[in-house]
């Protein structure tokens, strides 16, 4: 009995070998019509290349010196000492696309008009709302009939814009194990990106150095107000390290170049184009005109061998 099957399973698989064989000039000619529809495909795509940097927190010591048991006394007063070393790099990463960093970036007229360049007009100067196309009129046109809600008016970009902008474009990702921070996106118009992650990366040190310095000068004001107030020269002594030492502190705030995070390496843009894989298209084309023959020609073995059976 398995001896019939298995010599019914090898007459079934020349039979559909021979049907193949058949249709061979059918198989090629609709493998080289895929293949040209995926050409087609390809040259309608924008290539993209990857803009890619690696952040490094600034070295503990360099920021940060040892407060030893000082920090129970500044905590038994109320005072939270400020940090700036590698325990800010959660927040720093945090902050790359909130509001307030789009905010500040926002600044840069120049950069933003890039970044919103489909919505610039050049001759007036000023933001003004897209074209929209045949399909975008019909798609706004049925939502207003299905939901009866009327379309927003055009109001130029904003920081909410921006923030949305880098949701969908800049991927942000911590390396657990060495605490890196790399940020990487891929992209039609890679100098633009650099630019942005550039301005992001030092607008946001900035802003924690500028918080930083306000949090230090707080603890240097207190501290004054308590040893001026101090009975015991012990305790106008501990009050004046504590002052020192925050002093200290806003001297590595203040001094020229990055803060919280240092960039390894970058923006670094990738050489060749990450983007559409022109080798996997085309091979993924031609595997589709192969599959879709073969399906045509058992179907029409199948309808052929029923009728006669």
């Amino acid at each position: 009995m398995s001896q019939h099957t298995s010599n019914s399973d090898n007459i079934d698989l020349l039979e559909l070998l021979i049907v193949f064989w058949r249709g061979k000039y059918l198989i090629a000619l609709t493998a080289a019509l895929t293949l040209t529809l995926g050409s087609i495909h390809l040259r309608g795509l924008s290539q993209k290349f990857e803009v890619s940097t690696l952040l490094a927190p600034v070295q503990e010591q360099q920021t940060t010196p040892n407060f030893g048991n000082l920090n129970g006394l500044a905590s038994l007063a109320g005072i939270s000492l400020p940090s700036g070393n590698a325990s800010d790099f959660g927040k720093y990463e945090i902050m790359l696309k909130t509001h307030e960093i789009a905010t500040l970036v926002f600044k840069d007229e120049e950069l933003i008009r890039e970044i919103f360049s489909s919505e610039w007009d050049d001759e007036e100067q000023k933001f003004r709302e897209p074209k929209k196309n045949r399909t975008q009129v019909f798609k706004q046109y049925l939502k207003k009939i299905l939901t009866g809600r009327i379309p927003k008016e055009y109001q130029k970009p904003n920081s909410g814009d921006l923030v949305e902008f880098l949701k969908g474009n800049l991927d942000i990702s911590i390396d657990k194990d060495t605490q890196y921070l790399r940020l990487s996106s891929e992209t039609a118009d890679p100098e633009l990106l650099a630019k942005l992650i550039s301005k992001l990366i030092d607008q946001t040190d900035k802003l924690f150095k500028k918080k930083f310095i306000k949090q230090a000068n707080d603890a240097v004001k207190f501290y004054q107000i308590k040893i001026s107030r101090a009975k015991s020269q012990e305790h106008r002594e501990i009050l004046a390290t504590l002052i020192a030492k925050e002093e200290r502190k806003l001297l590595l705030a203040t001094r020229e170049g990055p803060f919280v995070a240092e960039i390894l390496t970058g923006p670094n843009i990738s050489s060749n184009p990450t983007s559409p894989r022109a080798s996997r298209v085309l091979a993924l084309s031609i595997l589709i005109g192969i599959f879709l023959s073969s399906v045509i020609l058992y179907a029409k073995h199948f309808l052929r061998t029923s009728r006669n059976g």
